[in-house]
């Protein structure tokens, strides 16, 4: 088989190689580019897994990083399917799964990391899942769909299918959420004495977590207030005796600010600027604050509704 040369390799279908993409079309628009995925989807938004496309409020298509057309038009071949298995820095070159050589000059290496397989007595028994592709997620709507017509019955309230997520982190807590959105009764198996320990410490320091959440915008170069937006959202859940349930959702969107302003509030309070505001929820007055909070725009629409 003979071998291929490009000026750019990128090994990785998701967002920082499609982000090394775009960019080496902005500064070098003639270098060949090759981006090579194992999986057989062209690159897409792995966040969105675990919460709106396993809520099922985006389809697949919705995730691709790039908009139809774009690698084509751009000259960027796309290898998806496939695999590298060897680098061999000293020649700069690689070796893809079907034995085929790519030469390069530049390399990036963009495969994320691998969910962490459980090792104790049982880890390989049926209905044991790990979230890390799009596959993982469509196997889990499955299950999901399986367990909410057959599952176990739920242990308060009306309801079937139960399901034990372990870990405390963000991909945990965030699909702990979807599968309570969905109907699914949530067991959160977490090893510290709460939840996100990572970002807040043992203590609970959100000082100490606003600034891991600034630090990880510093390393992606997120210094414009376009690339600083964020949200806070509250679910409120009416549940009648005969198995209606209505859920009402309260949003409020803002910007991540650096460094922290005002001592009110609690949690990232301090680094969050409503939109249409220019104090952060940390300065805002609290009766002002609580009546444009994500909490008070659920309860909003709770009592109306419930007002029909």
């Amino acid at each position: 088989m003979n071998t291929l040369h490009v000026k750019y390799l990128l090994v990785g279908g998701g967002l920082a190689s499609s982000a090394a993409a775009e960019t080496i079309r902005q500064h070098d628009a003639q270098g060949s580019v090759l981006l090579v995925t194992q999986e057989n989807n062209r690159p897409y938004h792995r966040p969105a897994l675990s919460g709106e496309y396993m809520r099922r409020e985006r389809a697949r298509a919705d995730l691709t990083t790039f908009p139809p057309g774009w690698m084509k038009e751009h000259d960027v071949e796309l290898r998806t399917g496939r695999r590298v298995s060897y680098i061999d820095t000293s020649r700069a070159c690689a070796t893809l799964d079907n034995g085929q050589v790519v030469s390069f000059d530049h390399l990036l290496i963009a495969t994320g990391a691998q969910a962490r397989p459980l090792k104790i007595a049982g880890s390989d028994l049926p209905n044991i899942y790990s979230l890390r592709t799009l596959d993982d997620a469509d196997r889990l709507h499955h299950a999901i769909d399986t367990a909410l017509r057959e599952g176990h019955r739920h242990p308060r309230g009306v309801g079937r299918g139960r399901v034990a997520v372990i870990g405390g982190g963000l991909l945990a807590t965030d699909l702990a959420a979807s599968f309570t959105h969905l109907g699914l009764h949530v067991d959160l198996i977490v090893g510290n004495a709460f939840p996100w320990a990572r970002w807040a410490g043992e203590t609970k320091d959100f000082r100490h977590a606003m600034e891991k959440v600034e630090g990880m915008l510093r390393e992606r170069d997120a210094f414009n207030p376009d690339q600083r937006k964020a949200h806070f959202v509250s679910v409120l859940a009416v549940a009648w005796p005969d198995g209606h349930v209505r859920e009402f959702e309260g949003r409020v969107d803002g910007t991540l600010v650096w460094p922290p302003r005002g001592d009110r509030g609690f949690g990232y309070d301090p680094m969050f600027v409503p939109v249409g505001y220019e104090q952060t929820f940390g300065e805002l007055d609290p009766e002002l604050k609580h009546s444009i909070s994500h909490r008070a725009d659920a309860f909003r629409k709770l009592v109306m509704a419930l007002k029909e």
